[in-house]
């Protein structure tokens, strides 16, 4: 869906995959949601 946001927390070193439609993946240590659409954190 347009405007569809992905929200994880992760603990560090975590790897989450943000869902069928996309191939990217995030490693972070701290709280960060994303565009699904652009693949862009938006914080």
């Amino acid at each position: 869906p347009e405007g569809e946001m992905l929200v994880a927390r992760l603990d560090p070193g975590e790897r989450v995959v943000a869902g069928e439609t996309t191939d990217f993946t995030v490693n972070l240590d701290m709280f960060h949601a994303f565009d699904i659409e652009t693949e862009e954190a938006l914080v």
